[in-house]
Order: C-alpha cells, then sequence, then structure tokens
C-alpha cells in the first residue's frame, strides 16, 4: 500500500492597520498638492480590499484603483462611493456594466477610444488615458493627447503616472495624481 502524503501548512497573516494606516498618513502628507489613489487590486494584496478601502479613505485617498471589473463592484456593494478607477483595459462591451455601477476606465488603445467615442453621452464616466510614451517623449505626447480628448469628450482630464516607487523619488512625475499601492503595505 502506497503511503499517503498528506501536506498541511497552517499560515497566519497578521495585519496591524495602524501601521498600514501611518504608510498611508506618511504618503499622503508628502503628496500634499496632489489627488491620492489607494490601489486596492487583488484584494489589497490578502490584506481586505473593503476594510482597507475605507482606511485609505479615511485618510485620505480620494480615488481607488483596482485591477478588474469584478473588484470595483465588491467596492461599490459595500457602500463606498468615492471614484474607483479599472487599471486593466476592459472591452466595450464591458463599458455598460460598468457605467452601471459607476467605474471610470481606462483607454489604453487608439481603436477602443474611438469605439468609447460612439458610446459616450454627457453623464458619462471619468476615462484614464494609459500612454506608452517610451523615452523622453512623455511631455509631447500627452500634449497631443490631452488636446485630442479634450476635443472628443469635453472632459477634464487627470494626469497620472507616478506609483508608490515614483512618489518617493520623482515628483516630477506626480502632476494630477499619484497611484499607492504597495507603498500602503510597507513594501
Amino acid at each position: 500500500m502506497a503511503e499517503e502524503k498528506v501536506a498541511i501548512r497552517l499560515t497566519v497573516l497578521e495585519i496591524d492597520l495602524k501601521k498600514i494606516e501611518q504608510n498611508i498618513v506618511q504618503y499622503k502628507k508628502k503628496l500634499k498638492n496632489v489627488s491620492f489613489m489607494a490601489v486596492v487590486k487583488a484584494n489589497t494584496y490578502g490584506h481586505g480590499v473593503i476594510e482597507i478601502s475605507k482606511l485609505a479613505i479615511i485618510n485620505g485617498a480620494q480615488y481607488l484603483g483596482v485591477a478588474t471589473i469584478e473588484e470595483g463592484i465588491q467596492i461599490r456593494k459595500s457602500g463606498i462611493d468615492i471614484p474607483i478607477l479599472i487599471l486593466s483595459a476592459i472591452l466595450p462591451e464591458q463599458f455598460q456594466i460598468c457605467s452601471q455601477y459607476v467605474l471610470n476606465i481606462t483607454i489604453s488603445s487608439n481603436q477602443f477610444f474611438k469605439k468609447l467615442c460612439e458610446l459616450l453621452d454627457e453623464n458619462v464616466l471619468d476615462i484614464h488615458v494609459n500612454i506608452d510614451t517610451g523615452m523622453h517623449t512623455l511631455e509631447l505626447i500627452q500634449m497631443k493627447f490631452i488636446h485630442l480628448l479634450k476635443d472628443s469628450i469635453h472632459k477634464k482630464v487627470i494626469i497620472h503616472c507616478a506609483n508608490s516607487a515614483a512618489s518617493i523619488n520623482l515628483p516630477e512625475s506626480y502632476f494630477d495624481m499619484v497611484r499607492i499601492g504597495l507603498g500602503i503595505y510597507g513594501y
């Protein structure tokens, strides 16, 4: 008779919400003049998306960033009503569900942008543009695209490209908003 192997591993994750709160407060102090997006994707990396989202909001986050529509819906259903951005691309047929739950979307291609313009009306979601800028072309490409975007949808354009690491060392990357993800959790 073959020996049966049973692997039992007990893993315990202790989360110190006071430490997470301290991290958020420190980032918020550093980022006085820009909006703060708390990136809470993937169940806040195992920390608990609803609790961490509420903690971030209490401490000054004006936006939440998630990876998927499902994550955004989960947060909305918990009663959180600040802007939520889906950081990954969506399909045009998913636009209606994003609209229903007021989940802001990311445009990552010209083709999607054109399709989206066909679906837009006056009371639509905020739209964020993901631009692959390459080296030393950030300002030029942004300015061209910003003018195109403003002319096409008549919305305020929010520029953001700084993540946790950039927020520490590259203040020139702040623009209008900074996205803090792993930094919230001490990484």
